[in-house]
C-alpha cells in the first residue's frame, strides 16, 4: 500500500472509532459525573424552598409533578446525592435555630456560631457551594440577629410584640424537622 492509502484508512479507522464513542458507547455510559453534579446542584436549590421552615409550602401539587418529570432522569446513587444535599440544609436551620434559641435566652453574641451550627455551616458549603454564603448571611440577619434583637436579655425584658425563639426552636424540632427529613426523602426516592 501506498502511503497516501495508509493515511486515508488511518484517518478512516479514527473518524470510526470516534463515531462508535460518539454516538454508540458514550450514550450507554451515561452523562459524566461533572454533569451529574451541576445537574444536582441545578435541582437543589429549588427544592430546598420545600424544606424551609420559615416558607412551609402546603399546595405542592404543581412543583411535584414538575419534579417527577425531572427526578426520573436520576438514577439512586445520584437521587443520594441529591438528599444528602437536602438534609445538609435542613439541618444546617437546626443548628442555626438552636442557636437563635440560646441567644434569645442567654442574651449570647450572635456573631459567635456553636460548635453544631459551624458543623452545618461547613457541611452546607460543601453540598451548596458559593450559594451557601449567601444563605448564612440571610439566616445571620433573619434568624440569629433578630433573636439577639428580641431577647429579653439583651433587650432589657421581653417584649410580647417580639418572635420568642426558644418557643421557635421547640416547634421546629417536634413538628417541623420530621416533616423535612420526610419531605427529603420523599423527594429523592426512585420515581415509582
Amino acid at each position: 500500500m501506498d502511503s497516501r492509502r495508509k493515511a486515508v484508512v488511518a484517518t478512516l479507522l479514527v473518524l470510526a472509532g470516534a463515531g462508535l464513542w460518539l454516538f454508540v458507547a458514550r450514550p450507554l455510559l451515561g452523562p459524566p459525573e461533572r454533569d451529574w453534579q451541576e445537574q444536582i446542584a441545578e435541582d437543589s436549590l429549588p427544592l430546598t424552598q420545600l424544606l424551609r421552615y420559615d416558607l412551609r409550602v402546603t399546595d405542592t401539587g404543581q412543583i411535584d409533578a414538575a419534579w417527577d418529570k425531572r427526578r426520573s432522569l436520576y438514577d439512586a446513587s445520584h437521587l443520594a446525592q441529591l438528599r444528602e444535599r437536602l438534609l445538609a440544609f435542613v439541618e444546617f436551620q437546626v443548628a442555626e435555630y438552636g442557636d437563635a434559641k440560646e441567644i434569645y435566652v442567654a442574651g449570647r453574641d450572635p456573631a459567635k456560631p456553636s460548635t453544631q451550627a459551624l458543623v452545618a455551616q461547613a457541611k452546607l458549603r460543601e453540598s451548596f457551594g458559593a450559594t451557601a454564603e449567601k444563605m448564612i448571611a440571610d439566616y445571620r440577619s433573619s434568624v440569629r440577629d433578630a433573636a439577639y434583637k428580641a431577647s429579653p436579655k439583651a433587650g432589657g425584658g421581653a417584649d410580647p410584640d417580639l418572635p420568642k425563639y426558644d418557643a421557635i426552636y421547640d416547634d421546629l424540632v417536634a413538628h417541623w424537622l420530621p416533616q423535612a427529613r420526610a419531605t427529603a426523602v420523599r423527594l429523592t426516592s426512585p420515581a415509582r
